[in-house]
């Protein structure tokens, strides 16, 4: 992995850290663990029109914030 990809790396994960606890489960359920919407729903106990709305902010966010990881 060359030194450009860790460092990118490192700077999302630092940008999820700063999410809040349920939008950070949320992008871990499906973009860590890979779970289906209505997987993450059920196991976080909210409908799914809720689930992808934390997770459009956080992935909001995250695009927000990225250029700094490029910098």
């Amino acid at each position: 992995m060359s030194a450009d990809r860790i460092r990118l790396r490192n700077c999302i994960e630092g940008m999820v850290a700063q999410l809040t606890p349920m939008q950070e489960k949320v992008i871990g359920y499906r973009y860590i663990d890979g779970h289906a919407w209505r997987y993450i729903a059920m196991k976080m106990n909210y409908d799914e029109d809720h689930i992808k709305r934390v997770e459009r902010q956080a992935v909001d966010f995250i695009a927000q914030n990225v250029e700094v990881c490029s910098g």
